[in-house]
């Protein structure tokens, strides 16, 4: 199938989850309609999110493991599996941004600057064919998001000092430190050693390279100081238990 159609139908997928969900959240959650208009777009949008994640990252997984010929496709070239995933990435922060866009005033320029850049990023790899064994790599990243969509509903719902609450905190630390962190940092390494020490590098456009060069190292450089501020906070949580 084309790509492009594969993003259009996962687009229109998350906004019919999203709108799905502002009629059956109510029914699940019976302190929704106690929310503030704020709190329930949020809580809304939490469920694509999760729905998302749930999707692309064993599909990332299968991919990585599964997938023979995808190392051999690691900066220019694709397999159908890398590019079915891809292309759901890339329909998803198509919703992304235009549901941020529509609710600006609540979310602000940093989420819009995300989901711009993700939109861009995994734009890019479905149009030029680039990097497609890295895509699933920087999708597994969403795994500690879980956590995070997970931490605000215990919060919103007076979970604050259940055990659900600390143990979801600590599998929050983990799964960051280790796939953000320990994963993540590795497969950069990878990554400049891929484009920077093999001749496929020709093949990428200049500004395509330079894109995804930055982003490597933003992205890098914003997991270390938010792990930093994750394990902070629980230390802190922990000496007030």
């Amino acid at each position: 199938m084309n790509p492009y159609l594969i993003a259009l139908f996962s687009a229109l997928f998350w906004t019919s989850i999203y709108l799905a969900s502002k009629r059956w959240l109510p029914w699940v959650l019976p302190r929704f309609s106690k929310w503030d208009k704020i709190r329930q777009y949020q809580g809304c949008g939490l469920v694509p999110s999760t729905a998302f994640i749930l999707v692309s990252v064993p599909m990332s997984a299968w991919v990585l493991v599964f997938d023979e010929k995808i190392y051999d496709v690691r900066v220019t070239g694709s397999t159908d599996m890398s590019m079915t995933t891809i292309s759901i990435a890339f329909g998803y922060f198509i919703y992304d941004t235009l549901i941020i866009l529509k609710h600006l005033k609540v979310d602000g320029p940093a989420l819009l600057a995300h989901g711009v850049l993700c939109l861009i990023t995994y734009g890019l790899a479905v149009e030029f064919k680039v990097f497609h064994a890295y895509g699933p790599v920087f999708l597994l990243f969403e795994s500690s998001t879980l956590f995070v969509n997970i931490r605000w509903f215990l919060v919103e719902m007076g979970m604050k000092e259940s055990r659900l609450y600390v143990i979801n905190g600590l599998l929050l630390v983990g799964v960051f430190g280790l796939v953000r962190i320990v994963y993540g940092v590795a497969a950069s390494v990878y990554f400049w050693i891929d484009t920077c020490f093999t001749n496929t590098t020709e093949h990428i456009p200049p500004l395509i390279f330079l894109w995804y060069a930055m982003s490597n190292v933003g992205l890098t450089g914003l997991n270390c100081f938010w792990f930093h501020r994750i394990v902070k906070g629980a230390i802190k949580a922990a000496r007030a238990r």
